[in-house]
C-alpha cells in the first residue's frame, strides 16, 4: 500500500510540474482569442485595414 502512495504522489508531482509552463501559454492564447474576437466584432480593425490598404495603394 505504502508503495501506490509514493507513486501517486510523483505522478501529482510530475502533472504540477509539467502543466505549469503549458497553463500559463494556454492561458495567453484563450486571452489573445478572445480579445481579437472583440476588436474583430467591434469594429476596430477596420480603420487599420484601411489604412494599410491605402498605404499600399491598394496592391497586396
Amino acid at each position: 500500500m505504502n508503495g501506490s502512495v509514493i507513486l501517486i504522489v510523483e505522478i501529482t508531482e510530475l502533472f504540477n510540474d509539467s502543466i505549469s509552463p503549458v497553463l500559463s501559454v494556454a492561458t495567453m492564447f484563450i486571452f489573445a482569442i478572445a480579445f481579437f474576437s472583440i476588436i474583430l466584432g467591434v469594429g476596430l480593425f477596420n480603420s487599420l485595414i484601411a489604412c494599410i490598404v491605402k498605404l499600399s495603394m491598394g496592391i497586396i
